[in-house]
């Protein structure tokens, strides 16, 4: 049910921060008391392994051009694994595939299994992975109980923490607007929300809310996380997917990515179960993301 019910409006912020931080800390100190599981393996047989690389690039090539242009998601290409077009670097993998293996061997997040990735012609690779079984959480979204809300919730902070177990990194390299990024030091990526802040005053009269609150730690961050990227699966697990956007990023990236989707998804009335979770989820940023709002989206 959609409505126009929002925390903000029941609560002062500093209370609603105090109580989320109170739930906050109660959750991450029961998770502390369970052993990670590791690394969900890869299957042993897909059967992607029955082909050659020429056949497998054959398959993708045999989908029709606009079908890929039509389509940003991936594309099943047989039976048992999909096929994502993505841009082909000048070498190696793509930074996608790269960050989509790095989750895979570093943490216990379900995530679909790359099997190869191929050189489909001089501007694009195909990522091939498996296919998850299940619906979008967006599909499910609607249909669930406020306890298995609840328990996604909690899942969701498990992913969100585990990623941001690796701080910092010398370069941001998530993929930002061409013209906006990526930044060499997290001090030229203040200067220009700084920038933006003033640009904004002067363009809207409004107040100066001062320099960026930020201390400039940078974590491993998803920043997609938006109900048609998690996959509740066959299998009952929560699946991540699409990493085009992952990188290292402030802190507070994901939690304002995140409130900003789900306004741009659900517009002016929204699942406020959902939006009530996002604090929970990502830590809530409330100072940074009035701050960020008053300069978005014309001067970012």
């Amino acid at each position: 049910m959609y409505c126009a019910l929002s925390l903000d409006t029941m609560f002062p912020q500093p209370v609603l921060l105090l109580l989320y931080r109170m739930a906050i800390a109660v959750a991450d100190t029961f998770a502390a008391c369970f052993v990670c599981l590791g690394p969900i393996p890869y299957p042993k047989d897909a059967d992607v392994d029955h082909h050659s690389d020429e056949e497998l690039l054959k398959l993708s090539q045999s989908v029709p051009e606009k079908q890929w242009a039509s389509s940003g998601a991936p594309l099943r290409l047989t039976s048992g694994v999909v096929a994502k077009l993505v841009p082909r670097p000048l070498t190696g993998w793509p930074s996608e595939a790269l960050a989509q293996e790095l989750v895979h061997n570093r943490t216990s997040i379900p995530i679909p299994a790359i099997w190869q990735v191929i050189h489909l012609d001089e501007d694009g690779s195909v990522i091939i992975m498996d296919h998850i079984p299940g619906i979008t959480l967006a599909e499910a979204w609607p249909t669930m109980t406020l306890w298995q809300k609840i328990r996604t919730a909690l899942t969701l902070r498990s992913y969100v923490r585990e990623e941001a177990g690796w701080c910092f990194a010398p370069h941001i390299f998530g993929p930002m607007r061409p013209t906006q990024g990526p930044f060499p030091t997290t001090d030229d990526l203040s200067q220009f929300f700084n920038h933006a802040m003033n640009e904004a005053t002067l363009a809207r009269l409004c107040s100066h809310k001062g320099p960026l609150p930020d201390d400039g730690t940078l974590v491993f961050s998803h920043v997609d996380l938006t109900l048609r990227n998690l996959i509740v699966g066959k299998d009952g697990h929560l699946w991540l997917i699409d990493f085009a956007t992952m990188g290292f990023y402030p802190q507070w990236f994901e939690y304002v990515n995140m409130r900003m989707d789900a306004e741009v998804e659900f517009g002016k009335e929204y699942d406020w179960v959902w939006n009530a979770i996002l604090p929970f989820v990502c830590d809530p940023y409330f100072s940074i993301y009035d701050w960020i709002t008053t300069v978005a989206p014309d001067y970012l």
